[in-house]
């Protein structure tokens, strides 16, 4: 009896050592062409082994990297097509990864020049050798205070913004909002709500509270009846006003040419000339266009439409042909 229980176990142990063997193992490497020379495997196709692509004759270094590793059944780093070998001498390494698309997420290639290698210079927001895995480094570096750090991506610029918590300003929101005193004493009345004053960019400590009112209410607590509407002269001063009377009471600006903001209180080309006094060479670089983007929550910033040639928030990044 004992005898044949020894047999059982010894067989699961078999079988789960199997199992544990097949989960670690990766399929076959890729592999140079034998004419430019050998592909090495240090333990076959167990995890942890290696497999590393030796180029045959003088002045040949292996493409795109030397060699990968086994890992949970992937060789890694990944990359796409096959390893192959370039004569650094003759021919900048730059041109075949570009042809073969190696450097992912509008990333570039550059020599390094150190080792003349080739290697991707990835964006703010990826990481890897080939800048194909997403990073939170560049929001790790931002100070943000009591919010969240926020990429945003678009085709020729990445920023970030700060999302303030509730209760907070300002650009890295490390400012007490006025309206956390207004709330508690209830100063807005009517339905109407807090708002923290306009100010100065880093000024954010100046900032007074004021109440939104409703459009058939105003005062300075929003305490007084209106009958006025959208002649009252902060709505649309710089736009057409159109009062909407139903179940609930509002109003909505068709803002001029040029102007932005719930009230068009903003000009483009104002804020766009504000901006250029700022930096010596101007905000946008290159032939780059300013303009007003909104991030909501009638919040306009300055940003630049750059030419196809250039990228970055200033398009001051010349692109690679």
């Amino acid at each position: 009896m004992k005898k044949s229980l020894h047999i059982f176990l010894a067989i699961i142990h078999l079988a789960y050592c199997k199992d544990e063997e097949d989960e670690c193992r990766c399929e076959q490497p890729k592999r140079l062409d034998p004419a430019e020379g050998a592909t090495i495997l240090s333990d076959g196709l167990n995890c942890g082994s290696s497999v590393q692509w030796k180029c045959a004759g003088d002045g040949l270094m292996e493409e795109p990297i030397s060699y990968q590793t086994c890992e949970n059944g992937k060789w890694v780093p990944e990359f796409e097509g096959d390893p192959w070998c370039e004569k650094y001498l003759e021919v900048n390494p730059c041109i075949a990864w570009s042809q073969k698309g190696l450097c992912k997420n509008r990333s570039f290639c550059m020599v390094d020049g150190e080792t003349s290698n080739a290697r991707c210079f990835c964006r703010p927001y990826s990481t890897g050798l080939f800048c194909d895995q997403p990073s939170d480094e560049f929001c790790a570096g931002m100070d943000c205070g009591h919010g969240d750090c926020e990429i945003h991506e678009e085709e020729n610029s990445h920023y970030y913004t700060c999302t303030c918590h509730d209760g907070w300003i300002g650009r890295h929101c490390d400012t007490q909002s006025p309206c956390v005193k207004a709330n508690r004493e209830g100063l807005c009345k009517g339905g109407s709500y807090c708002k923290p004053s306009k100010v100065e960019y880093m000024a954010e400590h100046r900032a007074r509270p004021e109440c939104q009112c409703r459009p058939f209410t105003t005062g300075t607590s929003c305490d007084e009846t209106s009958e006025e509407y959208c002649s009252m002269p902060e709505y649309c001063k710089n736009g057409e006003c159109t009062f909407h009377d139903g179940d609930r009471h509002y109003y909505t600006c068709e803002c001029h040419e040029g102007w932005f903001g719930a009230t068009c209180d903003r000009n483009e080309q104002e804020d766009c000339a504000r901006w250029d006094t700022y930096y010596s060479s101007g905000f946008c670089l290159n032939g780059g266009v300013c303009y007003l983007k909104d991030f909501g929550n009638d919040i306009w910033d300055p940003r630049c439409r750059c030419p196809e040639t250039t990228t970055g928030m200033r398009c001051e990044t010349q692109l690679n042909e």
